[in-house]
C-alpha cells in the first residue's frame, strides 16, 4: 500500500486525472468482493467490470479474468454465477449498447479495427518486444528501477508460486490475479504498436499484491528483510517522480 501510494503510474505517467485512474479502484474493489463468493458479490463484480469497459476497451479483461474464475475457483452454482456476471456486466453498459445499436455499432468497428492493426503489428513486430515494453513499464511503477524482462517475469512468477503455495485459503483469488495479469497482457500484445501505461490499468493492483506478498515472506528469513526491501523500492519511487514538475500531478 505504501509502495503504490507513490508509484509514477498514479503521480505522473498518467497526467491530469484521468479515466484510467479509476480502473484499478474497480480492480481492487473485485478483488475483495471476490474473498466471499456468492452470487450477489459476483453481479456487483459483473457490473464493475462494465464500468472498466466503458473507462478503457482492455478493461473487459478483467471480466474474461472473472468467468474463469467462475469456472475454476468456489463451489456455487457454475451457471448461476455466470449468469450473474453477465446480468451485472450487461446492465453496467445498456446505455454502450443501446448507443451501439443506434450508431451502426460505431464503437465495436473501432475496437475491432484497433485490434486488426494492433495483430498486423504483431506479427510485423515480435509480440514478444510488447511484453518488453509492458513489463518495462510495470517494472519502473511498481519496483521504481527497469529490470530486464525475464528478471521481471522471474520475480512474477515467484510471487505468484509463494502465493499459491502458502496461502491455500486464498488460492482462487490468487489465480484470478494471474488471470487479470495474463490476459491484459495478451491484450495488449495485440493492441496497439506502443505499449502504453493506462493500458495495463487493470494489472497493477494484482502486481502490488503479489509482489507485496514476496516481500512480505522474506520476513520468514529475517524480520528486516521486509522493512529494507520497502525502504529500497520506495526511495527508488520516489526518484522515478518528477518532482520539479509544477502541475499534472494527481
Amino acid at each position: 500500500a505504501i509502495t503504490s501510494t507513490i508509484s509514477p503510474y498514479f503521480l505522473t505517467s498518467l497526467g491530469p486525472p484521468s479515466q484510467p485512474y479509476l480502473i484499478p479502484a474497480i480492480v481492487a474493489a473485485v478483488v475483495f468482493l471476490l474473498l466471499k463468493n456468492n452470487w450477489k458479490n459476483f453481479a456487483l463484480a459483473g457490473l464493475l467490470t462494465g464500468l472498466t469497459t466503458s473507462l478503457h476497451y482492455l478493461g473487459f479483461s478483467l471480466f474474461l479474468a472473472l468467468v474463469l474464475y467462475a469456472l475454476y475457483g468456489h463451489d456455487l452454482q457454475r451457471l448461476k454465477v455466470l449468469a450473474s456476471l453477465v446480468l451485472g456486466l450487461l446492465f453496467s453498459i445498456s446505455p454502450t449498447i443501446l448507443f451501439e445499436l443506434r450508431n451502426n455499432f460505431f464503437l465495436t468497428k473501432q475496437i475491432i479495427a484497433q485490434f486488426t492493426s494492433g495483430a498486423v503489428t504483431a506479427q510485423s513486430q515480435s509480440i514478444v518486444s510488447q511484453f518488453a515494453q509492458a513489463a518495462d513499464l510495470l517494472s519502473g511503477d511498481i519496483l521504481g528501477v527497469h529490470l530486464p524482462t525475464l528478471l521481471f517475469f522471474l520475480i512474477v512468477v515467484i510471487s505468484a508460486t509463494l502465493a499459491i503455495k502458502s496461502s491455500s485459503n486464498y488460492k482462487p483469488q490468487v489465480i484470478f490475479l494471474i488471470l487479470v495479469i495474463v490476459i491484459n497482457f495478451v491484450a495488449v500484445g495485440f493492441y496497439g504498436p506502443k505499449v502504453q501505461s493506462h493500458y495495463l490499468a487493470a494489472v497493477y493492483v494484482p502486481l502490488f499484491i503479489l509482489v507485496g506478498y514476496l516481500v512480505s515472506y522474506t520476513a520468514r528469513f529475517s524480520r528486516l528483510f521486509p522493512v529494507v526491501l520497502i525502504t529500497i523500492i520506495t526511495v527508488a519511487l520516489i526518484g522515478k517522480n518528477d518532482l520539479s514538475r509544477t502541475s499534472g500531478y494527481t
